[in-house]
């Protein structure tokens, strides 16, 4: 699934020659992820707490979410690849997931080997922090290859051109 983008574009042949046109520029979905465009909104109550006021607008980037929730099987690889349940965020060792909560957590580590909870694979990972879904967020961003492709015609020319777009936030939790 392409996700689309139109851009005009000016190209100087010379000092004096200019000529515009417009570029098209499809980006793939990650698997399993679809783009939220962006956008703006308000936000917040008059009349709620304080950490609710005032009404204020909003701006959102466009991003990637996933389909579906982060499933435990998931959480264990990106946990498996770093080895750790710990990070660092801005110069402090924050806890990502709370393993030791064994009424709701559905990861366990077996050995050095973190695993979901048997017949817990495909639930939902839960006791995870914010710096635990930041991490992971981070991790699947850095797996994803998005393919990009832009064709664009100049005078009478078929050119292939390389097109720098900001990728959107890959959100997934």
């Amino acid at each position: 699934m392409f996700q689309t983008y139109r851009a005009k574009l000016q190209v100087k042949d010379s000092e004096e020659a200019t000529s515009e046109t417009t570029v098209v520029v499809n980006v793939t979905a990650p698997e399993g992820m679809f783009l939220v465009e962006g956008g703006t909104f308000m936000m917040g109550s008059n009349e709620g707490g304080s950490d609710e006021r005032p009404v204020h607008e909003v701006s959102v980037d466009s991003f990637y979410i996933s389909r579906h929730e982060v499933t435990n099987a998931e959480y264990c690889d990106f946990l498996n690849a770093k080895w750790t349940t710990t990070g660092v965020y801005e110069g402090n060792t924050v806890t990502w997931v709370y393993l030791n909560n064994d009424n709701y957590c559905g990861i366990e580590k077996v050995g050095n080997e973190f695993k979901p909870k048997g017949g817990k694979e495909n639930y939902p990972v839960i006791e995870v922090t914010w710096y635990g879904a930041n991490a992971y967020a981070e991790w699947k961003k850095d797996a994803f290859q998005l393919k990009r492709s832009g064709s664009t015609q100049l005078e009478g020319e078929s050119k292939v051109m390389a097109i720098n777009i900001p990728d959107p936030t890959i959100l997934k939790m």
